[in-house]
């Protein structure tokens, strides 16, 4: 169940809403035209939880809130730092389209926000998106790469995997995994938090998935065979519209 609610006075305008998810429920509050914050809890059973929100509802009108349209589509949606990645702090069009638990894994490697590069440009993405006004989400890989982490970018989309890879490139091997896994983390992490992706970080992500796959075949790494999670990756993201 969802609800959305508005209190506003002379000195105050702020939006409350509630939804739940299995047995867990989101609170997400705060100033209108802010994200908020978020509080998510779990409770015995999916009928506990929406007879939480249900009361949680009646105590906010009992306070004056009322009812309001809530924009779904154009609220930035952020994780809670307590709880992590979850499908009620992702915009509804990600859960939508990316449904695989992958995408909530925090712990494999190959997932997007799995590995520490992934995670990390997940959470410095968060923080630009909500501080900064005039924010290139296309340009954000190079940025952190290169001013945050002072290491090197290599775009994707310029990698020969055959010919990055040969004895004499073997140095190149830790810019373009970290520069697929920054690429790879900020584009899940765009429709993550926006519902909506950036063409060019979009074909940017497609080569990053396609140059970690064959770089595994190539060097070897699990059974040395093509990933069931990048192409499940691959195929998601291919077919994903705004």
């Amino acid at each position: 169940m969802k609800a959305s609610l508005k209190f506003t006075e002379e000195k105050a305008d702020k939006f409350w809403r509630v939804e739940t998810l299995g047995s867990e429920l989101l609170v997400n509050y705060g100033k209108s035209g802010t994200s908020g914050r978020n509080q998510i809890k779990e409770f015995a059973s999916p009928e506990a939880g929406e007879a939480q929100a249900r009361k949680l509802i009646q105590g906010k009108l009992k306070k004056g809130y009322v009812d309001f349209p809530f924009d779904y589509d154009g609220h930035r949606y952020f994780d809670d730092e307590e709880v992590g990645l979850h499908r009620l702090t992702s915009h509804p069009r990600f859960v939508a389209c990316f449904a695989d638990d992958l995408y909530y894994d925090c712990g494999d490697e190959e997932a997007p926000f799995g590995s520490d590069e992934g995670s990390d440009a997940l959470n410095m993405l968060a923080d630009c998106m909500r501080t900064q006004k005039n924010f290139n989400i296309v340009e954000f890989p190079r940025w952190l790469i290169e001013s945050q982490w002072e290491m090197t970018f290599i775009e994707p989309v310029s990698i020969d995997v055959e010919e990055a890879l040969k004895p004499e490139n073997k140095a190149l091997e830790p810019d373009i995994y970290q520069s697929c896994q920054v690429v790879m983390a900020t584009a899940f992490g765009q429709v993550k938090i926006t519902g909506s992706l950036e063409p060019a970080l979009k074909a940017s992500a497609m080569a990053a998935i396609e140059c970690l796959d064959r770089m595994g075949v190539q060097l070897g790494w699990g059974d040395g065979k093509p990933s069931a999670i990048l192409d499940q990756m691959r195929k998601d993201l291919a077919t994903f519209t705004q």
